[in-house]
């Protein structure tokens, strides 16, 4: 990652013509290949800004409220309905799922209570931590991840086995 000189901030997002997700499910910010792709004038090297300016986690920080009031098609919970359901009494999931989801929801949550969304300071009253999962996985030399049923004999031998949490999150790279 290189910073950008301060003379070219502030970086204003491109104009589109389209603000739905591409074709192949990217976000919006994809469409503008010029503004995404770049190349530095000093070194030449061409570099790719991420398209998705706010990750996953965000757009599903809040289903909690739906959940509670998923018809109303004029506010995103009814008041009354909000103070009667919330907070949630326990939250269940894993670490790396406790750690980004409920990070995003605590968040977007802590900025619904301030505008008046919202009665609760905190969406949840308890978590239990259902702990991590881990697998093999191989790496060869340039950083790439293997699955152990992809990697044969005649591959070039990866530098190191180690353990990795079993997730999405290392598959989910820009791919530019």
């Amino acid at each position: 990652m290189v910073p950008l000189p301060e003379d070219a901030l502030p970086l204003l997002p491109p104009q589109l013509d389209e603000y739905r997700p591409t074709e192949t499910g990217e976000p919006p910010l994809a469409r503008a290949t010029d503004w995404v792709r770049t190349t530095d004038p000093e070194t030449a090297n061409r570099h790719c800004a991420r398209p998705n300016t706010m990750p996953q986690w965000a757009g599903s920080c809040w289903y909690y409220l739906r959940f509670i009031d998923p018809k109303n098609d004029i506010a995103l919970v009814d008041p009354a309905k909000e103070r009667y359901w919330m907070p949630v009494d326990l939250y269940v999931g894993g670490a790396e799922h406790a750690v980004l989801h409920l990070l995003y929801a605590r968040f977007w949550h802590k900025v619904l209570f301030d505008i008046g969304v919202v009665s609760t300071k905190e969406p949840f009253r308890r978590l239990f931590n259902q702990g991590m999962i881990l697998a093999f996985s191989y790496r060869d030399a340039s950083g790439k991840y293997y699955e152990p049923e992809a990697v044969t004999r005649s591959m070039a031998s990866p530098s190191w086995v180690a353990w990795r949490l079993a997730s999405r999150s290392r598959r989910c790279r820009n791919r530019c």
